[in-house]
């Protein structure tokens, strides 16, 4: 029995966020009296304490999993089975009893307190971030931003910033397309003249380097780590508030040097640096550019990860209880990054094993 799916196809049926093939699955384990059993309790507790805020009736989501059973049979009958979710008729008087209890139920009269619904607990949502930044010239004046620098009427060297809920992306006078992540930073030259072109970073970035050979690219980060493009396409993710720096390389080459060493890197390999310079291979592209993309991939990724993410793109505050800072549980899935917050914590409260608050722009993390 793999119980830990079973919960977490439970919770998306409850959400109505499972989709026809996963209800199948979920309407086949039902098949087995002890899933039946737990899923019965499960609703008893949703009717108790109103866990989940439902979008939709419960037997509204059980019928549409129900007929595609029913097509699904028709056309294909030896490879389905033909399953109910209960085995009485309980979704009717549950879901009149929801519609009933729906607002009572905000604690159980027990030492334990029950959570609030997500109602009420994502009552205080977070917008998705902004395409923005701000530019700053040599001298300390602010400047309008502009997606080419060649259309700066000036020199000197220009500092670009992304803040919490921000990213850029802009074209350099060389003809190289820079992406700034939130809480990023760039300076470099309004307009590069001769010889090496070298930029500073922060944060996290996408390059697409016009390639030079007689006036080579290479971008310098806060702790003295260099990376020298050789024409590629490349990530850099280095937070001041992390430990390790990473370099990941799309297309072409690239070369890493950190303190006295060095590593030369190809399309699919990565670069950290914390204490030593590694080298990582086969790496998961889609997801390391993923922010790139407008899109969360989570892919083996831990809560304490996912929460820096959150906290950069939506401006949040984050807090941790029962030590959830710490808890290893890997998540997996792909969510995009233009909608409000509570989205991606509805999702990843359907796994059962986290869940949220948010109080103004802090969102706390619990079991």
């Amino acid at each position: 029995m793999d119980n830990n799916r079973f919960t977490e196809l439970v919770n998306l049926y409850l959400l109505d966020r499972i989709s026809d093939r996963e209800g199948a699955e979920l309407a086949a384990m039902l098949e087995l009296p002890d899933y039946q059993s737990q899923f019965e309790r499960r609703l008893h507790e949703q009717m108790q304490n109103r866990e989940f805020d439902l979008e939709t009736p419960p037997a509204a989501v059980h019928d549409r999993i129900q007929a595609f059973l029913d097509r699904e049979t028709k056309t294909s009958p030896a490879s389905v089975h033909r399953v109910h979710f209960l085995r009485r008729p309980f979704w009717r008087i549950a879901a009149v009893a929801l519609v009933a209890v729906a607002g009572i139920f905000v604690y159980q009269r027990t030492k334990t307190p029950v959570l609030l619904s997500q109602a009420q607990r994502f009552k205080n949502n977070l917008q998705p971030g902004r395409h923005q930044a701000t530019m700053t010239l040599a001298d300390g004046s602010r400047v309008a931003t502009t997606d080419s620098l060649a259309t700066l009427k000036t020199n000197g060297e220009v500092h670009i910033v992304t803040g919490k809920g921000e990213t850029y992306s802009l074209v350099l006078s060389d003809g190289t397309k820079v992406w700034l992540n939130s809480s990023s930073s760039l300076s470099c030259p309004v307009a590069f003249s001769g010889g090496q072109r070298r930029i500073k970073f922060s944060g996290e970035g996408y390059f697409e380097v016009q390639h030079d050979s007689k006036n080579p690219f290479s971008v310098e980060l806060p702790d003295g780590t260099l990376v020298k493009d050789l024409g590629t396409r490349f990530n850099i993710h280095a937070y001041s508030d992390e430990k390790a720096v990473r370099t990941t390389v799309l297309e072409g080459a690239v070369v890493v040097e950190a303190r006295g060493h060095e590593l030369s890197l190809v399309p699919g390999e990565q670069a950290e640096y914390s204490e030593t310079l590694v080298k990582r291979g086969k790496v998961n592209l889609p997801s390391i550019v993923a922010w790139k993309e407008e899109k969360f991939v989570l892919e083996a990724t831990p809560i304490a990860e996912i929460m820096k993410e959150v906290e950069r793109w939506y401006g949040a505050e984050i807090q941790y209880q029962d030590n959830m800072q710490n808890d290893t549980t890997e998540f997996f899935g792909t969510l995009t990054r233009d909608v409000p917050v509570s989205e991606l914590l509805k999702t990843l409260e359907a796994t059962g094993h986290v869940h949220f608050i948010i109080e103004g722009n802090r969102i706390t993390v619990m079991k």
